[in-house]
């Protein structure tokens, strides 16, 4: 395993980052020492000549170190807030979610004396005022710290580490965030043009699918995914941006032949999809690789996939070292992992006793093994926050998940077409509203069932996390094992030859 991380630095630098930010979350008291100890590490390795990526590695955990002190700071000047009420001018940077009684949402403090700009605050609001993204807002607000609350995991990983209960509000007229606002405005347009040319269940399910806005979905049938284990298709993820980058991608392959214009588009691209995602932390994830992608294409350069992953997670630790609390990171990183590092080599290792000649049957196999791999990987996480793990989850891989990219790409070239006209636009609506009927279809069929998903207990966590470090240590015999066997060939042809021997280092 240490070879396998020291063949790949950006990995390493995300694996210890994200443990010492865990550490540092659970121990702030003892993570001082830990850090010194780093520090001091990466002048050891700068006096004793170390490998440069190795050096750098080191010293990207070192400035992650030196981040997560700040935000430690930061959070407990914010504890000494707790409780006072300030007035001041705040921007609304998500779209309120309504739970019936009240509404929540997170702010930024752009005037406010006892608060710098830029502040996030979680807030709460009991009043019947009409509020959106990018409304500027004047209000009084009891501010109280979520250092002691339930959500305090989630909140660190967004950077919030204030809350507040809010009244006396006043909408600023003529004064939004004009770039929020506009967002605001492209997702209220995506669901009425969802609306306008499909079906109610089948928008809805687009409109979750497209926009990750769930209000339209009914709790029956939200059950009936989770059921299926396919929770991750209603909400905007890193999956969703993959696949219409992948599309993106082969139009620019197709149509662009500039070197440096097809990474420059794609640049562009990401950045906008990330947007109007939300900025969501497993899109920020995929947006945050396709960008290295996009550089690497400028440069002339391509990377190892799961250390150009790991390239990324560094990327966001190094900004925001908390994010790695964020169960949708988490989530997102370890599947992908699966997908990119574990299921090759699962698949190098079948396909070493087994010869499959059939297209489709390997294609199959390949899906299987690639969802085994992912839902194997995220099973610690699964069982942690969620206490259950569905069984039929594989199979709604298999015969669920290929159709949504289909439905995702056709409602993607829907919604741009019927910005030049309705009419050529229609096609694609009716493969979506197709394709998503049969999603819920399936769906309710395969989720719906009385065993797709079984309650597991926080041990069984411990359990997945040593099957995950016996399977790894496994591929990496087998890999060994495959090396040397073809050392050994190339050792008996030399030597047939008259030539000198061959080491393994």
């Amino acid at each position: 395993m240490y070879t396998y991380l020291k063949n790949r630095p950006m990995l390493l630098s995300a694996v210890l980052g994200s443990a010492l930010a865990l550490f540092t979350f659970y121990c702030p008291n003892a993570s001082v020492i830990t850090g010194a100890a780093f520090i001091a590490l990466f002048f050891i390795m700068v006096i004793k000549r170390a490998k440069p990526e190795i050096i750098f590695s080191i010293f990207c955990v070192v400035i992650i170190i030196i981040n997560l002190q700040l935000n430690l700071q930061r959070a407990d000047s914010a504890d000494l807030l707790s409780g006072s009420t300030v007035n001041g001018s705040f921007c609304i940077t998500e779209n309120p979610v309504d739970h019936g009684d009240y509404k929540s949402f997170t702010v930024e403090a752009r005037d406010c004396a006892e608060l710098k700009n830029g502040t996030k605050v979680f807030m709460f609001y009991g009043g019947d005022e009409t509020l959106c993204m990018g409304d500027l807002i004047e209000c009084d607000a009891k501010l109280k710290s979520v250092s002691k609350s339930d959500f305090k995991a989630g909140n660190y990983a967004e950077n919030i580490y204030l809350s507040a209960n809010i009244k006396n509000i006043a909408v600023k007229s003529g004064a939004q965030d004009k770039a929020l606002f506009n967002l605001s405005r492209l997702q209220r347009g995506i669901t009425n043009t969802l609306f306008e040319n499909l079906s109610t269940d089948e928008s809805a399910t687009l409109n979750a699918i497209v926009t990750g806005d769930k209000s339209y979905i009914s709790p029956e049938f939200e059950s009936c995914v989770r059921g299926a284990g396919i929770s991750h298709v209603l909400v905007v993820s890193g999956m969703h941006l993959s696949i219409i980058m992948t599309f993106i991608m082969g139009l620019l392959e197709r149509f662009v032949y500039n070197r440096y214009a097809k990474p420059l588009i794609m640049f562009a691209v990401t950045v906008f999809l990330m947007a109007l995602c939300g900025f969501t932390m497993s899109v920020v994830r995929s947006g945050v690789t396709y960008m290295l992608i996009a550089v690497s294409l400028l440069i002339g350069r391509t990377g190892e996939r799961s250390n150009t992953l790991g390239a990324a997670v560094t990327l966001i630790l190094l900004f925001s070292p908390f994010a790695v609390l964020s169960i949708s990171l988490q989530l997102s990183v370890l599947s992908t992992f699966g997908v990119l590092a574990v299921s090759p080599a699962v698949m190098n290792a079948v396909c070493e006793r087994v010869n499959i000649k059939n297209p489709l049957i390997f294609s199959i196999l390949s899906l299987a093994v690639s969802s085994v791999c992912a839902s194997l990987m995220t099973l610690p996480v699964v069982i942690l926050v969620f206490g259950y793990v569905s069984v039929v989850a594989v199979i709604s891989s298999i015969i669920i998940a290929p159709i949504v990219t289909v439905s995702l790409i056709a409602a993607f070239c829907g919604l741009v077409l019927s910005l030049i006209s309705p009419v050529i636009a229609k096609p694609c609506f009716l493969v979506s509203g197709i394709t998503a009927k049969y999603f819920n279809f399936m769906t309710e069929h395969i989720g719906g069932w009385k065993y797709s998903a079984v309650n597991v207990s926080r041990p069984f966590a411990v359990i997945s996390v040593i099957v995950i470090f016996a399977v790894l240590q496994l591929l990496l015999y087998c890999r060994k094992r495959r090396d040397m066997l073809k050392l050994y060939g190339l050792n008996e042809k030399i030597k047939a030859e008259g030539g000198d021997r061959l080491i393994w280092r």
